[in-house]
């Protein structure tokens, strides 16, 4: 399979206070094929954009902090241990401004790239909180970032339920608990984020999502958003600074050790046995505790629960913190729908 590709970026013209959608289509020539045969998998080095959420809200106050504190403090003891074992970029939304109330950056602070967490830490530093929640747009500036045919991977960490969709009706739309939509923007845009979602999952960018403050409400939704958004069952709800971090780490070190590519994927009729260290996985469509594709076009997998533990690379007492793996050998055996050959008869004369 050739690694050149093409990307295009496809415009499509919204409404009111959205922005022009760009989406990366990519070409066809990122399918992987059905090959017959066995093959050892290598652990790949994702491209991981961080979506993250500053808007007015998060300056609400969240354990010994604010919520934006808190979530800026996960990061800083998460991220510096995959300087070089993901490409990290981060979008943050809204826009800042004092007039950005629904307006989203034209591109990502930081396109997809390892060696960058210290830029990375100090942007999120000295971020201004302001504005609604654009969680719709923003998931698609996030998503025009990706450059690469590596495993990509969406995290969002939000607070509240998205909003700003100029198009929403205030008289009839649902609005968050115990408030009165005076204008669209502040219609909770829930269909909208949950078909962007999807159609990023359905072009192999999963997305995994990070809850803050344990609405209930919003975590109804986020959930939905979870699943949609093909990254993992249910979103990660953060009730305090403790499983912030740890929501943080545990995807961390799923996308960072358990997501593999195989050069080979099952046509229609095919099959395909994923092994770990000789042992047989099951394949979990719940994404529970298993193997399951996150897209199967582009032969990527991902190991969830115990079978994700397994082969998690633990962090050494090294100053600079470099993972090394436990050297888990991940195998597959792939089979093919048979290719009928064409029969040649004669006739007597």
């Amino acid at each position: 399979m050739s690694s050149q590709f093409v990307v295009l970026l496809v415009a499509v013209s919204l409404t009111a206070c959205d922005r022009t959608r760009l989406v990366p289509a990519y070409s066809l020539a990122e399918q992987v094929e059905c090959i017959a045969g066995d093959f050892t998998l290598t652990s790949s080095v994702p491209e991981v954009m961080l979506v993250l959420d500053r808007s007015g809200s998060m300056s609400s106050a969240f354990g010994n902090g604010t919520r934006w504190s808190t979530l800026v403090s996960a990061l800083e003891s998460t991220l510096p241990t995959t300087s070089e074992t993901m490409a990290l970029g981060m979008t943050l939304f809204p826009a800042a401004g004092s007039a950005a109330e629904c307006r989203v950056p034209v591109a990502p602070e930081f396109v997809p790239a390892t060696g960058q967490v210290s830029a990375l830490l100090s942007t999120v530093r000295t971020s201004t909180l302001v504005g609604g929640t654009p969680t719709a747009e923003a998931l698609d500036v996030a998503a025009a970032g990706f450059t690469s045919t590596k495993p990509r991977a969406m995290v969002l960490a939000t607070d509240g339920l998205p909003n700003c969709n100029a198009s929403l009706n205030p008289s009839s739309c649902a609005c968050p608990s115990g408030t009165s939509c005076t204008t669209a923007q502040r219609c909770i845009d829930d269909a909208r984020t949950l078909e962007r979602l999807s159609a990023h999952a359905s072009d192999g960018i999963p997305t995994w999502i990070i809850g803050i403050g344990g609405d209930v409400t919003a975590t109804t939704l986020l959930d939905a958003m979870a699943l949609a958004g093909g990254g993992a069952p249910h979103s990660v709800s953060a009730l305090d600074a403790a499983q912030l971090q740890s929501a943080f780490a545990s995807i961390r070190d799923e996308l960072s050790s358990c997501v593999f590519t195989s050069p080979s994927a099952p046509d229609a009729n095919g099959t395909i046995t994923v092994m770990l260290d000789g042992v047989f996985v099951p394949q979990d469509a719940s994404g529970t505790n298993g193997w399951t594709w996150t897209s199967q076009q582009r032969g990527e997998l991902v190991l969830r629960g115990d079978w994700c533990a397994k082969a998690i690379r633990h962090p050494t007492s090294s100053p600079q913190g470099a993972l090394t793996a436990m050297n888990p050998i991940v195998r597959v055996s792939v089979t093919c729908e048979p290719v009928e050959e064409a029969v040649t008869t004669v006739s007597p004369e």
